[in-house]
């Protein structure tokens, strides 16, 4: 049976584990008359505003002549995820192609999405940093007391997260919302939507990301050693490096770099740096407490729909707003009382970035 698997992401969701399997064991899956094809983004945007393939485009043929010369095609993209009619329209225009389309796509704690998504792009979105620190300042907060970090989770509480969108602006992070959408725009194709939330659970089976993908898509799995080996293809950059970008993002006219530039370099920076993420604080919990419990009520329609495990999703403890507005008030006044707990942070963080500078240029001599 011919069939089409659709890969929407989101981003932060595993996305380039999945994606880089597939690229890494093209020839493995040709064998099986299984292509694999990474979306462009641009193409994707024009398939979502027109309700139609864009003609003479070098990817609309890319994706008609795979879809017409292969058994099984999957195609992928995180920014599908954002574009829900752009997969609606792929679904109807390839139909004629399959017997059977299978939409698939992941979740995982809205706090762990929003500080991923921070640590991998906003920190390097001057537009987004400055609009975290304006709402602090506008609701009577010191953003300069909390790192960025903090002043990007505290402006999503007030803002009931209109503030943590994608770049793109799409509100994403409702998944029972958004996967439901998904189900409402292909009801009318042969289309089945699968959901998975990471990291997968321990007591899963198959407890792994690449097999519960093959799982969801009916995927005879590989004999390769790459399929048993799953590497994070996309990781968080070190929280020293993120907060010293964003403070020179937000205190100079020129941009040091733009969201999705300089991955490399500042990968390389990142790797330098001696100690990995810093554990989390009282505050931080509290933080994402209040941004689970914001979502609790519809992550638990969410896992009843799709047959996810609530515990993935459940807060640490509930949080109402009035109550993480009175923590982030008390927060502040700890911190205007006893400012040198900020400043030995930034101290050991200055200390930990010159001791990277060292490292790179002996790396270089």
């Amino acid at each position: 049976m011919r069939k089409l698997i659709i890969h929407v992401g989101p981003g932060k969701c595993g996305s380039s584990s999945i994606q880089e399997h597939f690229k890494s064991n093209e020839r493995d899956y040709s064998l099986q008359s299984t292509s694999f094809l990474k979306l462009n983004a641009n193409w994707i945007g024009k398939v979502h505003k027109s309700n139609n393939f864009p003609e003479e485009r070098p990817e609309t043929n890319r994706v008609k002549n795979s879809a017409a010369r292969h058994q099984t095609l999957i195609l992928s993209h995180e920014y599908l995820f954002q574009k829900p009619r752009a997969v609606s329209t792929i679904c109807k225009k390839l139909e004629q192609y399959f017997q059977d389309i299978i939409i698939i796509g992941y979740s995982r704690r809205q706090s762990e999405h929003i500080k991923s998504s921070f640590n991998q792009w906003i920190f390097r979105s001057k537009k987004r940093l400055l609009e975290s620190y304006n709402c602090l300042k506008e609701h009577g907060i010191n953003p300069t007391l909390f790192t960025s970090l903090e002043r990007y989770l505290i402006a999503g509480a007030l803002t009931d997260f209109q503030s943590t969108r994608q770049l793109s602006g799409d509100l994403i992070l409702n998944w029972h919302k958004r996967y439901s959408r998904l189900d409402e725009l292909t009801k009318n194709t042969n289309t089945t939507v699968k959901c998975g939330v990471i990291p997968i659970p321990q007591t899963a089976k198959p407890n792994s990301l690449i097999k519960d993908f093959h799982l969801k898509a009916d995927l005879q799995p590989i004999n390769s050693r790459k399929h048993q080996q799953e590497t994070q293809a996309n990781p968080q950059f070190n929280q020293t490096l993120v907060e010293a970008v964003s403070n020179f993002q937000l205190l100079n006219e020129t941009k040091l770099v733009e969201p999705h530039k300089k991955n490399k370099e500042l990968a390389a920076i990142s790797q330098a740096l001696t100690t990995n993420n810093k554990n989390k604080t009282t505050f931080e919990m509290q933080l994402e407490s209040y941004i689970d419990s914001f979502f609790w009520n519809s992550n638990i329609k969410f896992c009843d729909k799709y047959d996810l495990p609530t515990e993935s999703f459940e807060p640490k403890e509930i949080l109402t707003q009035s109550t993480i507005r009175y923590l982030v008030e008390n927060e502040q006044i700890e911190r205007q009382h006893n400012p040198e707990i900020l400043i030995e942070t930034y101290q050991a963080m200055n200390a930990e970035l010159a001791q990277a500078c060292m490292k790179l240029i002996e790396s270089q001599t």
